[in-house]
This record gives C-alpha cells, structure tokens and sequence, in this order.
C-alpha cells in the first residue's frame, strides 16, 4: 500500500509542475524582458524540483524506503502551489 501511495504521489508532483510549466509558458507571449526572465528561472526552479522530486522518489524506492517516497515524491505538489501563490501576489496589476 506504501508503494502506491509512492507512486501516486510521485506521479501527483510531476503532474502539477507539468501543469505549473505550462501556466508559465502560457503568461509569456505578451512579457516584457524583464517578464520573461523572472518566468525562465521559475521555470527552471520548477524543473528541478520536479527532477529531485522523481529521482528522489525513485531511490528511496530502490532502497524500501516508501514512504519516505512518498513525501519526497510529493514535493514538487507542494513547490507548486508555493510558486503559484508567491506569483499571483507579486504580481503587478
């Protein structure tokens, strides 16, 4: 049941920085430079959490650590929805 709730998760956290990415690159045909660099590093911010999250995800499974699994798969969920709310409140009106 732990390696389900794993996989789940795992599969959960890579379903929300795919989602995240695409809210990113859907906002970016009318950025200014300035825009689009602040939009590029939250993009790369959301790549690597994702990786970490999976990677991570994938070795404390090897090792039969799941649960463990499952809270590292879960992070790039959590890394999203922080990155959601801290651009919807430092965005400019």
């Amino acid at each position: 049941m732990a390696i389900a709730f794993a996989i789940l998760s795992t599969l959960a956290g890579l379903g929300a920085s795919l989602l995240m990415t695409i809210l990113l690159f859907a906002s970016a045909p009318n950025s200014s430079a300035e825009q689009w660099a602040t939009i590029r590093n939250w993009l790369i911010a959301i790549a690597l959490a994702a990786l970490v999250g999976l990677v991570g995800s994938i070795w404390l499974l090897i090792v039969k650590k799941p649960w463990h699994a499952t809270g590292v798969g879960g992070f790039p969920l959590l890394f999203s929805l922080i990155a959601l709310i801290v651009i919807w409140n430092t965005q400019t009106p």
